[in-house]
C-alpha cells in the first residue's frame, strides 16, 4: 500500500431509452438519436464485449489515442467555441497527455483548456 494506488473504480453513464430530460440539460439518448428502443441486456452484452476488447489493447495506447482523436467532433474543421464571455473559431489540434483540449484559432494561435473550461457552440 503506502504511496501506491491499490484499486480504482470508474463509472460510465449512457442514456439508452430515456426520452425526457430536464429542460436545463443538454442531454440526449440512443433512443432520441435513432428513434428506436433498445434491449438493455443485449446492449450491455455488446458494450462489455467492446469494452473488454479495447481494455485488452491497453498495451498499445497509441492506437486507442488515435481512434479516439479521429472520432472527435471538430477535427480538421473550425467550430465556434465559448470561453467565459468570449466567442472564437478554432479547430481541435490535439488532446494532450493531461487530457486537455488543445485548440488552434484562425490566426494559428494555440489555446489549451481543461475539463469544462471551454464550450463548443453547435
Amino acid at each position: 500500500m503506502g504511496d501506491k494506488l491499490s484499486f480504482s473504480a470508474i463509472g460510465i453513464g449512457i442514456n439508452i431509452n430515456q426520452t425526457i430530460f430536464s429542460s436545463n440539460l443538454k442531454a440526449t439518448s440512443l433512443a432520441l438519436e435513432t428513434s428506436e428502443q433498445f434491449d438493455l441486456h443485449q446492449l450491455l452484452d455488446e458494450f462489455l464485449s467492446k469494452f473488454i476488447f479495447w481494455f485488452n489493447q491497453k498495451k498499445d495506447v497509441a492506437i486507442i489515442d488515435n481512434i479516439y482523436f479521429v472520432n472527435l467532433i471538430g477535427i480538421e474543421q473550425f467550430y465556434e467555441y465559448k470561453y467565459g464571455n468570449d466567442y472564437f473559431d478554432a479547430r481541435i489540434e490535439e488532446i494532450d497527455n493531461f487530457g486537455r483540449l488543445v485548440l488552434i484559432d484562425r490566426n494559428n494561435e494555440k489555446f489549451i483548456f481543461g475539463f469544462k473550461q471551454v464550450e463548443m457552440i453547435y
